[in-house]
C-alpha cells in the first residue's frame, strides 16, 4: 500500500472461471494506515464484452492474499491464493476495503501435522501454500476421472487437455464434483498470513460529480471502445440527458479504495498446554497443596529409607556373629587327655538344664 503509482506491479492472466484475472503486487512497504494511505481504483467491467456461459453476473472479484503470492491461471499451476472467499464489487458503487492482517503460527508434530509449504525439507515444499497443493491435486484427480481439466496453468505445463467452454453437463458436472469432494492429503500451514476483511458500499458516482468522474476516466482510458462508449456517455450530458449519462457510466464502472485499517497486527501462536517441565511443575505443586510433599520431602523419604536399609543390616550382621561365639563357647566336650601325668583320661560329660551347666565327673 502507498501512493506511488510505480509501487504496483500489474499482470495479467486468465481464468477459465472468472475470465480476466490482474495480479497486482505492492512493491513499496506499508508506513501509514487509513483510507487517504491507500490505493484507489476505478475499474470497468467491460460489460459489452461478457460471454453468458461463464456468469449470469457482471462483477468484480477481489481476493488479498500476502505479499509475493502471485495469482496465475484461476486454478492450478503458479495460484496460491484461495479463490473460496471472494469480495465481490458491484458496478456503480464505492467500495472501501479495509484489511487488517492475521498471522498464524501452528505447532508441527507431535502436536499437528501442519505443513511448511515452500521452504526446503518439507514433502509438500513444490508448492507456496494449501491451496496450491489442492489444485494441483484436484487437476490430477479431474485427468484420471473426467479427461480434462478446468485449471489453465495445469494443462500448459502438463500438456494435457482443458475443458472448454462448451463442455456437456456431465463434464462439468464430473469436474464439479470432484472440487467439491476432493480428498487431497494437503494439511494446513504451519505459517500463514490471512486478512481479516471489512467493505463498506456506497452509490458512485453520485449525479453532481458525474462531469468530473468522466473527464478522470476518459483521461487514463486507452482502449477505443472504451473511448467511444466515454464520448456517448459526454454527449449525452451536455445535451442535457444526464440521466443516462449516470447510467451508462454505473452499469461498467465501480470504484475500490483499498487500504490498512490500521498498523496493527494480530497473531496467533500455537503453544502446548503442558510440556515435560511444566508436567513436573503442576504435580510438585498439587503434591505440596494437598499433601505437604516437596521435592526435598521426597529427597528427605529417599535419605530415611538409605539408613534404615543401612540400620537394618548392621543389626542383622552383629545378631548373626553373636549366635556364632555362643554355640562355639557352649560346644561339648567328649575326652579329655593329661599330658603332664598318666593319670588316666577323664570323661566328661555335660548336660544343659534350664540355661545352667552341671558337670559331672565319670569313673
Amino acid at each position: 500500500f502507498g501512493t506511488a503509482r510505480e509501487m504496483i506491479d500489474l499482470s495479467q492472466a486468465v481464468s477459465q472461471k472468472y475470465g480476466n484475472c490482474y495480479n497486482l503486487q505492492i512493491s513499496g512497504e506499508v508506513r501509514k494506515s487509513g483510507q487517504a494511505e491507500g490505493f484507489s481504483f476505478v475499474i470497468n467491467v467491460e460489460l459489452y464484452e461478457y460471454l453468458s456461459v461463464l456468469s449470469p453476473e457482471a462483477s468484480v472479484k477481489l481476493f488479498v492474499s500476502p505479499r509475493g503470492v502471485r495469482h496465475s491461471g484461476g486454478g492450478g499451476g503458479g495460484l496460491a491464493v484461495d479463490f473460496s472467499r471472494p469480495i465481490t464489487l458491484q458496478p456503480g458503487s464505492l467500495h472501501s476495503v479495509e484489511v487488517d492482517p492475521v498471522h498464524y503460527q501452528r505447532r508441527g508434530a507431535p502436536y499437528s501435522d501442519c505443513e511448511t509449504y515452500g521452504r526446503g525439507g518439507s514433502r509438500l515444499s513444490q508448492f507456496s501454500s494449501q491451496f496450491q497443493c489442492e489444485r494441483q491435486c484436484i487437476a490430477h484427480e479431474q485427468m484420471s476421472v473426467c479427461g480434462c481439466v478446468t485449471d489453465a496453468d495445469f494443462a500448459h505445463t502438463h500438456n494435457v487437455s482443458m475443458c472448454p467452454l462448451s463442455s456437456g453437463y456431465e463434464t462439468r458436472k464430473c469436474t464439479s464434483k470432484i472440487e467439491r469432494e476432493h480428498k487431497c492429503n494437503c494439511p494446513s500451514p504451519c505459517f500463514e498470513t490471512d486478512y481479516v476483511i471489512r467493505e463498506s458500499v456506497s452509490s458512485w458516482p453520485i449525479l453532481p460529480a458525474l462531469l468530473p468522474v468522466l473527464e478522470e476516466i476518459k483521461s487514463a482510458t486507452v482502449s477505443d471502445s472504451t473511448q467511444q462508449s466515454l464520448d456517448d456517455a459526454l454527449v449525452m450530458y451536455q445535451e442535457g440527458r444526464k440521466s443516462e449519462a449516470l447510467q451508462v457510466i454505473r452499469s461498467s464502472y465501480l470504484r475500490l479504495d483499498v487500504f490498512l485499517r490500521g498498523m496493527s497486527a494480530t497473531f496467533h501462536t500455537d503453544r502446548p498446554v503442558y510440556d515435560a517441565v511444566g508436567i513436573l511443575s503442576t504435580l510438585g505443586g498439587l503434591l505440596g497443596l494437598y499433601l505437604g510433599f516437596s521435592f526435598m520431602t521426597i529427597f528427605e523419604i529417599v535419605d530415611i529409607l538409605f539408613d534404615l536399609r543401612a540400620y537394618l543390616g548392621r543389626r542383622n550382621r552383629k545378631k548373626f556373629h553373636g549366635k556364632e561365639n555362643k554355640c562355639r563357647e557352649l560346644e561339648p566336650r567328649t575326652s579329655c587327655t593329661s599330658t603332664e601325668t598318666n593319670i588316666p583320661a577323664t570323661e566328661i560329660s555335660v548336660k544343659y538344664e534350664s540355661s545352667s551347666m552341671q558337670c559331672v565327673e565319670l569313673d
